[in-house]
């Protein structure tokens, strides 16, 4: 099974937002930029399913490349969507408190933001879709989702311990794409 991963255009959001599942929209002109930048990559086979999450900065995307013709179909999946980050959705980092976020950031893997989720909970979810889509005999999918979500991915592929599992990197940029073999 081969997984397109694209990541979802720029979101407009203000810098040093703390945002996952918080549903934004799209900075002005970043859909027209990323439908560009894939057509300029040339690595996102046409006519394949897709399966996006249900954010908007990933449907609108979906949605352009089936209007295209590039996509057979597309179904969203709410297991891609971004890291629920609870209650510090919609506020600035500083806002929340150094505190809380060192608090999260000594624990990465089983710290549960309050009102949210733990990364160990995000792998749990993003390993359940892996794992169901293998099983209905899919071969090859287009995945529009979050850069948290493309990391899970890449790092359920690597087989690492999931002490190893970074969200923050590889660093990803808005509308890259990231093929990967199951």
């Amino acid at each position: 099974m081969t997984l397109f991963q694209v990541r979802h255009p720029q979101p407009d959001v203000v810098p040093g937002t703390c945002y996952g599942r918080l549903d934004v929209g799209l900075v002005p002109g970043a859909l027209a930029a990323s439908l560009d930048a894939l057509d300029a990559l040339d690595a996102l086979p046409r006519g394949l399913p897709c399966v996006t999450s249900p954010a908007r900065r990933c449907r609108e995307l979906a949605d352009a490349l089936l209007a295209r013709g590039d996509l057979a179909n597309v179904r969203d999946d709410p297991r891609l969507l971004e890291m629920n980050f609870g209650d510090w959705e919609g506020r600035h980092w500083d806002e929340i408190g150094a505190d809380a976020v060192d608090r999260w950031a000594r624990d990465r893997i089983d710290h549960v933001i309050p009102g949210g989720e733990s990364a160990r909970q995000v792998l749990a979810r993003v390993a359940a879709f892996v794992e169901d889509t293998a099983r209905s005999g899919e071969r090859d999918l287009v995945v529009i989702a979050h850069a948290g979500v493309i990391r899970s991915l890449l790092h359920l592929k690597s087989g690492q311990p999931i002490e190893h599992w970074r969200f923050d990197a590889p660093p990803l940029a808005y509308g890259s794409i990231t093929r990967l073999d199951f």
